[in-house]
Formats: structure tokens, C-alpha cells, sequence
């Protein structure tokens, strides 16, 4: 899937099309900004970019820009769950999947109420540390117990840590973390990526690159079966790729975001060994529009693509 709020879910067939929204009330641009920011389709000609982002549906002679997957991102997603089952009715409607990119501080009424509009759910994990979950202004117990329900409900599910030196990334916490997960499945896909300074906040260090492979690696000790590095391409290995559990061979290829092989069976199995990969996999990849995501206010190879008719 192209990356929603750029945390994109590895394991679910890399789309061409992907929408990623928020709500906000207005008059604040934000909402346009957001969407504008991770989606790839559609861009129409006429009005403001609120207007083109907020009113405008794409005919049928512009299906190549139509979406197959839409995010509820950005925002927490969870505070907003009616707006979005909302939303997600029309996006079944006209055969899309729907996602949430969430915090995963959910309640049992929450994720019955979503359960039969949403398809995949990422959650960002932030520590295994309920100290620390506190220091954030929330719980970690909360956030595992919604991890447990999604995998019962039979939704897809992916997990994300953001790894922060001195906060999140010693060995005992990691350890526990991914042992955690590996006991709800160890086919959940971990992305463990890569903090860097921005803006005024200039500590701790920049994750390094032999900080997300010794985290990966704990991570395989535990018994997961899918684990990603990311932030860094070209500087991890082969934690961008995706590989079979069973014989080991590279599957999806990718720098960053950009897919660059792509060897799956249309039944979403390895075609060496013929394992079945966990995943929520299309009978084939149509290819991508981007590897990145589009940027308002800069003129890019993006817009012109999408600005043909």
C-alpha cells in the first residue's frame, strides 16, 4: 500500500493508489494540506485545494486516479470513528479498503463499532514501557490489549516503533516488545524505523542504522517472521524486503517506498517454496504512480502525471 501518513503496511499489496484523510474543522487548511500531502489520485483542474480535496469525485474516464485503499491517518484516527465508518461505507461501496493508522488507545466498544468497515490497522507502538507511555500522556495496557483484539477480529495488522535512543531502544525493552508480539502471532509484520532531529527538537541522536539492525535482530531472536527497518533506505539491509518465512527468498524488493521487485503468485504465496505469505495480497501489482509521497506547493513529476487527461 503507498504509504498513508508515510507508515505504509509491507505485507498488503503494494497499490498505485492510495487516499489518506483527516478531520479538522474548518477554516483550517490542514485538512487539504494532509490529504494532499500522502495521496496519490485524484488531482482535478478546477477550484481551490481545499475545494479540489473536499468536493471533487473522480468521473469514471479518470479511473486510473481512483484509490484502492483509503487511510484514516494523520489525526488520531479513533477519535473521530464515526466520521470515518462514514467514510468507509462509501469506500466499500465503490471497493476500496479502509485503514486506520492509529495510537491504538481503543476501547472494546470502539473496535466492535469499526470492526466491519476496516480491513487493515496499524498501530504505533511507542514503548514497551508503561512508564513511559505515561510520560506521553497515555497507558501501554490499553494500546496491547487493542493489538490482541484487532489480531482476534481477524483485521490486518501491522505495528510500527519509532526507535529513540535513550528512550525506547534498550535490549530488555526490545526483547519484551517483540516477545509480546510474537505471542499474539509472529506473522504480524514489525516496522521498527528510524528517529532523526527536526526543527527545534535537536536531542537525543539520530537513530543509526546499527540500531535498527540490532533492534531486527532481537526481533528474530523473539520468533517474529516480518520485520522492516525503515527511514533509512539503502542503509539497512535487507530490512526494506519482504521474505519468506519458510525458504528465505526475497519476495517484494523495495528502496524506501519504491517498489522494485515484485515475485508473489496471484494466490500471495512464495514461488519457490510455495509457503502461503500472511497478507492481504491483490492476484496482481499494477505498479506505482509513487514512491513518495505528493507535496503541495512543489512541482513535481507527481502532478504532471496526474494533471494529464
Amino acid at each position: 500500500m503507498f504509504p498513508g501518513a508515510m507508515l505504509p503496511e509491507f505485507n498488503v499489496t503494494p497499490s498505485r493508489r492510495s487516499l489518506s484523510s483527516t478531520l479538522i474543522p474548518e477554516p483550517s487548511p490542514t485538512v487539504s494540506e494532509c490529504w494532499a500531502a500522502t495521496c496519490t489520485a485524484p488531482i482535478v483542474r478546477t477550484g481551490s485545494l481545499r475545494k479540489r480535496c473536499a468536493t471533487r469525485t473522480p468521473s469514471p474516464r479518470r479511473s486510473r486516479l481512483i484509490p484502492n485503499c483509503w487511510s484514516k491517518t494523520r489525526l488520531e484516527p479513533l477519535i473521530t470513528s464515526e466520521w470515518a465508518v462514514a467514510v468507509f461505507r462509501q469506500a466499500r461501496q465503490a471497493g476500496l479498503l479502509t485503514a486506520y493508522v492509529s495510537n491504538g488507545n481503543g476501547t472494546p466498544q470502539v473496535l466492535e463499532y469499526i470492526h466491519p468497515w476496516i480491513d487493515l490497522y496499524k498501530v504505533d507502538l511507542k514503548s514497551f514501557d508503561d512508564h513511559h507511555y505515561r510520560q506521553l500522556g497515555g497507558r501501554l495496557q490499553p494500546i496491547l490489549d487493542t493489538i490482541r483484539s484487532l489480531h482476534q477480529m481477524g483485521v490486518w495488522l501491522e505495528i510500527v516503533t519509532l526507535l529513540i535512543p535513550g528512550f525506547n531502544d534498550s535490549d530488555d525493552e526490545l526483547r519484551n516488545l517483540t516477545t509480546f508480539l510474537a505471542g499474539v502471532s509472529p506473522d504480524i509484520p514489525w516496522h521498527v524505523t528510524a528517529f532523526h532531529q527536526d526543527y527545534k527538537m535537536t536531542s537525543p541522536a539520530d537513530t543509526r542504522p546499527q540500531d535498527l539492525l540490532r533492534a531486527a535482530a532481537i526481533g528474530r531472536d523473539s520468533g517474529l517472521r516480518y520485520i522492516y527497518a525503515g527511514n533509512l533506505p539503502g542503509r539497512v539491509q535487507d530490512l526494506e524486503d519482504t521474505h519468506c518465512h519458510r525458504c528465505g527468498e526475497m519476495l517484494i524488493q523495495r528502496f524506501g517506498y519504491l517498489i522494485e521487485k515484485y515475485k508473489l503468485t496471484p494466490q500471495g504465496d512464495c514461488p519457490a517454496c510455495h509457503a502461503p505469505v500472511p497478507g492481504r495480497w491483490s492476484k496482481k501489482f499494477d505498479g506505482q504512480i509513487a514512491a513518495a509521497p505528493f507535496l503541495p506547493r512543489r512541482q513535481s513529476q507527481l502532478v504532471k502525471i496526474l494533471s494529464q487527461p
